[in-house]
């Protein structure tokens, strides 16, 4: 991957910072033994820490939308959960410095999905290495088969399926592939 801007590093590095932040509270906030407090905080700061080094745009917009989420789910937690228990109060504290973390981590992801491209970022990341590679742009360009368009590097000089490329799927004689070697198509479009 490309190297960071100085925008991406700084809010990244926030990023990073914070999510290692969350993480401490989540562990600390699972000492109480008569309750079982939220441990989805430890997962959402290790997702920031993956957000950050592999800059994906779905990953962080995910990110943003379970901490939106997590936010909320913890405000009803400590709304409706209470004991006189010290470590209930201990884990409860932590609880509440993770949601006051987590609101700090929204501002520093929102910032951060804006800075490696956002919604932008998403639309390319969606073509880029999909399944769908191997589709042509026109149907004109080459003979298809039955809405498959193989990669040019299986095609001869006219358009037909090397006889050396080994089949399509699944390997010689499987699937979309060259049948006795001769790899022409009849009239309806089939070997």
């Amino acid at each position: 991957m490309s190297e960071l801007s100085a925008e991406q590093a700084k809010w990244g590095r926030h990023l990073e910072r914070t999510g290692w932040i969350l993480v401490t509270f989540g562990m600390l906030s699972q000492v109480s033994t008569e309750y079982a407090f939220p441990s989805y905080n430890v997962a959402l700061g290790f997702w920031a820490a993956y957000c950050v080094l592999g800059k994906t745009g779905k990953g962080t917009f995910c990110l943003l939308t379970f901490l939106f989420l997590g936010i909320i789910l913890d405000i009803v937690f400590c709304s409706i959960n209470s004991s006189p228990s010290s470590t209930f109060q201990f884990a409860l504290v932590m609880l509440i410095f993770a949601l006051f973390t987590k609101v700090y981590m929204l501002f520093c992801g929102a910032h951060f999905f804006g800075a490696i491209g956002g919604a932008y970022d998403m639309e390319q990341s969606m073509l880029a290495g999909s399944a769908y590679d191997s589709l042509q742009k026109s149907s004109s360009e080459h003979e298809h088969v039955g809405g498959y368009y193989p990669p040019s590097s299986h095609l001869d000089g006219s358009g037909h399926l090397n006889s050396s490329s080994g089949g399509g799927v699944g390997g010689a004689g499987r699937g979309v592939g060259v049948r006795g070697g001769g790899g022409e198509l009849d009239e309806a479009g089939r070997f």
